[in-house]
């Protein structure tokens, strides 16, 4: 599923950027699938990310991969 996450935002950017458009993307995670999607995004400045999970039923690790960091557009994870 990281792999294909990246090809969907790879591909989602690519046409966005050729529209001059902004791609938002929601994203419901209870594991991985939230910090995957977040790496996958990175970078790709033509995608917004909102990412949900419910508090307090996901590990730490988790939660602190989805909002700790920088992205190359300035937008936190």
């Amino acid at each position: 599923k990281d792999f294909g996450q990246q090809v969907l935002c790879a591909c989602l950017d690519y046409f966005a950027r050729r529209r001059n458009a902004m791609v938002s993307l929601l994203v419901s995670t209870t594991g991985d699938t939230g910090p995957a999607a977040i790496s996958a995004a990175r970078g790709l400045c033509s995608l917004q990310l909102v990412v949900v999970y419910p508090l307090g039923q996901i590990s730490e690790v988790a939660s602190i991969r989805m909002i700790c960091g920088q992205g190359d557009c300035g937008w936190s994870a």
